[in-house]
């Protein structure tokens, strides 16, 4: 948001205020995304998402034993959560002085604040592997992800 404000004061005199001001959120899986292209790119075409293709439960992809499509997940695995907020604004008082064409003087003052808060919420998620020979879902590994922070 932006807003411009100019205002004859007199004759000689001159007012100007700017004021701007940003506020954003950032979600993201905690995960970023060269990890995530990193380990699609291990990941076995053969290798399925699911265990024995049942929605509930996430393959543990062979070699690495993890699964990028559930890495992307943030409900599964967390988030990143990042809040800004910013304000920048500068004032200025113009005095044309009318003895000497040309002349003016400029008083100018500004004022700029920011805050940034970011956080991290890192969760363990669990993957599985299919067992046909006992027709059963085995609880292969748990993974805490990990976070880099910058």
């Amino acid at each position: 948001m932006r807003s411009n404000f100019t205002a004859q004061l007199s004759k000689y005199l001159k007012a100007e205020v700017n004021v701007s001001g940003r506020y954003d959120v950032t979600n993201a899986p905690i995960q970023g995304v060269f990890d995530l292209l990193f380990k699609s790119t291990l990941m076995r075409p053969t290798s399925g998402v699911y265990a024995n293709n049942n929605s509930e439960y996430y393959n543990a992809a062979y070699p690495f034993l993890d699964n990028p499509v559930a890495a992307m997940n943030g409900d599964l695995t967390g988030m990143n959560t990042s809040r800004g907020r910013s304000l920048q604004s500068t004032a200025t008082l113009t005095y044309d002085v009318p003895w000497v064409k040309g002349l003016k003087a400029k008083l100018m003052t500004s004022y700029d604040a920011s805050d940034n808060r970011t956080s991290h919420e890192r969760k363990l998620y669990q993957l599985y592997s299919y067992n046909s020979q006992m027709d059963r879902m085995m609880y292969q590994r748990q993974l805490m992800t990990r976070a880099v922070c910058m």
